[in-house]
């Protein structure tokens, strides 16, 4: 009960001052074009970036609570975009990850040096590694930041009590 306590503690801070997606560029997966996060932010909509690795177990046990959220969400309130560490040199291994759990959100691939500084640039908060969440609002600052395990289901929680508010 605490764990999950400290969870939606951790998963409830919003930031003070909105900080905007970087202007970072990476590799879409699928099509091979270099997009910045920000290309895939839907006005009007939440986005879940996912920063994930093809060889982090936690990556690996919790992507599919993340494909049946963006299922769920994708047309109303919020999308989700994956961007992962593997690096271009490791593409085939992260087509694999995709594939292997049928990931159905879009995929953006980079170096882990590029990730690691787009994520201090986005959040001015040390790199921890894989997962990490990041949260933008449907105006298309950060709203959240969380390393490690998230539940999909306290994402959403969080995202209804803002459209409450």
């Amino acid at each position: 009960m605490l764990r999950y306590f400290y969870l939606v503690v951790v998963v409830s801070i919003v930031f003070a001052s909105p900080v905007a997606i970087s202007e970072s560029r990476f590799r879409n997966v699928e099509s091979g074009v270099m997009e910045s996060v920000f290309d895939h932010h839907q006005k009007g909509k939440w986005l879940i970036l996912m920063i994930w690795a093809s060889d982090c177990s936690i990556c690996n046990s919790e992507v599919q609570q993340y494909v049946a959220f963006h299922e769920r969400n994708q047309a109303s309130t919020a999308v989700v975009l994956g961007l992962t560490t593997d690096g271009i040199g490791k593409l085939k291994t992260a087509n694999e990850f995709i594939y292997r759990h049928r990931v159905n959100f879009k995929n953006l691939i980079g170096e882990l040096h590029d990730v690691i500084k787009f994520y201090k640039e986005s959040t001015h908060s040390d790199w921890i590694g894989t997962p990490s969440f990041l949260v933008y609002s449907p105006d298309g600052s950060l709203a959240v930041k969380q390393a490690g395990a998230v539940p999909a289901e306290l994402i959403e929680k969080y995202l209804q009590q803002q459209d409450n508010s």
